[in-house]
């Protein structure tokens, strides 16, 4: 009775099930605690993306009795704990891990090595194995070094060298299909429009350039542009929609179906006692590195973008281009959630193994 009185009074039923039932259970139980409401109220279906991380919910969850968290007193020091000690040792750690690879793979000496490699390819070379992974890898250090602990404020690169051997290189320099350009790919030059709303103008610019000052976009040949536009994002933020539709770029690609869940295919399965979470993955696609086949494709005229910075060329028209798959290009999902599909599986690790909490 209580329960069905809990979910009826919520405007949507299936998507506050869950928090209802959390809260009859706690209330029979006597631990009920209305700091659980403060949290909730926190959520929110849209979100700017810049929007401050709540780091005093956190912080609050490491007291066993939350009702002794003093923000005023606590924040400062656990701040101190997780930059100068948790972060620290993750960096280094990360570059011990990285330096064990390559010693494995390029032999001890492979700092002078890959020194000696770049030399040579300043000349004319080309790029051999050691250059890839030192400069992958000295990309995905530096990245580490730069992120707090709360964001990859200088984006981020996968640590390909703890991938499986089998996708090692796709993790390292992007996943490659060419069987799925089904027709010529496309020669689009038609320069950039903005909206005539100046304050929407000015927040796609930021927009856009965040992907630039994280170098997911880049200098480099292009030989055809795409484009992008603005929606509205709550009341005050826009959302950026990076359009390969129209330069004809999806037009020129297939990639296969695949299925995801929808919330339909969850709520067969969920009960009272159920608990479920929305994992929020920051710049999914951006993780991974694009098709070098197509990055000379995805071209941006990012010459208001970057007027004045160190990116303007002082041309009429500025073109870079994209590294990464932006959300847009018909073969992102797939690539993506390949990719995430194969980290899940060795995340939760053999199956059959007698200590595997996920079999």
């Amino acid at each position: 009775m209580t329960l069905s009185l809990l979910a009826d009074s919520t405007q949507n039923q299936k998507s506050r099930l869950t928090s209802a039932s959390s809260s009859y259970q706690a209330v029979i139980k006597g631990n009920f605690n209305p700091i659980s409401i403060q949290e909730s109220s926190i959520d929110e279906s849209v979100k700017a993306d810049d929007a401050a991380v709540p780091t005093s919910l956190w912080n609050r969850k490491l007291f066993l009795h939350p009702t002794k968290y003093i923000p005023e007193k606590h924040d400062r020091i656990l701040e101190n704990l997780r930059e100068k000690f948790a972060l620290r040792w993750y960096r280094r750690h990360l570059m011990q891990s990285f330096s064990r690879y390559m010693q494995s793979k390029h032999g001890i000496d492979w700092a002078i090595k890959l020194s000696d490699a770049r030399k040579q390819y300043i000349h004319g070379n080309t790029k051999s194995e050691i250059i890839l992974d030192g400069n992958v890898g000295a990309d995905t250090v530096g990245r580490a070094v730069n992120a707090d602990w709360w964001n990859w404020s200088d984006g981020s690169t996968l640590l390909f060298w703890r991938w499986p051997e089998e996708v090692r290189l796709e993790a390292r320099g992007g996943s490659s299909f060419p069987w799925l350009f089904k027709d010529k790919l496309p020669n689009y030059k038609i320069p950039q429009h903005y909206p005539r709303d100046q304050n929407h103008k000015k927040l796609l610019i930021d927009k856009v350039w965040s992907p630039i000052a994280r170098r997911y976009i880049e200098m480099g040949f292009v030989k055809s542009l795409s484009g992008f536009f603005c929606a509205p994002k709550g009341l005050t933020d826009i959302r950026i929609v990076y359009d390969m539709t129209k330069c004809g770029l999806n037009a020129a690609l297939w990639s296969p179906r695949f299925y995801l869940p929808t919330p339909d295919s969850v709520f067969d399965s969920i009960e009272y006692q159920s608990w479920m979470a929305d994992t929020d993955q920051g710049e999914i696609f951006l993780n991974y590195f694009a098709d070098p086949h197509l990055i000379s494709y995805m071209g941006v005229d990012v010459t208001e973008v970057v007027k004045g910075s160190e990116f303007d060329t002082g041309k009429a028209r500025t073109w870079m281009r994209w590294n990464r798959w932006p959300m847009g290009v018909r073969q992102s999902p797939y690539a993506t959630t390949r990719m995430c599909a194969i980290a899940l599986e060795c995340i939760k690790g053999n199956r059959a193994a007698a200590d595997n909490v996920w079999a």
